[in-house]
């Protein structure tokens, strides 16, 4: 349908209610490479992955082959590709604490700054 002289897809998800419709701007040719710049790349944006960059665009935009323009923009991302998505941090390994004999014989306390724990014993 046109509104305002746009060419708008009225879209009905399966998750929505019944009554609730998206309007999504049917994107022209010549727009849909900024568009997809726009989505994946400014700083709000943070590079995200496909899903999200595809998600993002469908909220206000429509063209046919969407989501395989999303996939190639992405793949062919040079930030992502340099960065790529960056190692997992490493899980702390668990410690089991020593028993404590008598209530408030130690204190820990941890201390910002260079990070050290700090023991105090009140005996």
């Amino acid at each position: 349908m046109l509104q305002s002289g746009v060419l708008v897809r009225v879209y009905r998800d399966s998750v929505s209610p019944p009554d609730a419709a998206i309007h999504q701007i049917v994107a022209p040719v010549v727009l849909r490479c900024r568009l997809l710049q726009i989505a994946h790349e400014i700083a709000a944006a943070a590079h995200l992955g496909i899903a999200k960059t595809t998600a993002q665009l469908q909220r206000h935009f429509y063209w046919p082959g969407i989501t395989s323009d999303v996939k190639q923009f992405c793949r062919t991302c040079y930030v992502c590709q340099r960065l790529g998505e960056g190692a997992s941090p490493a899980v702390a390994p668990l410690q089991s604490l020593p028993l404590v004999s008598e209530p408030f014989c130690q204190v820990a306390i941890d201390i910002i700054g260079p990070l050290r724990a700090v023991e105090i014993d009140l005996s």
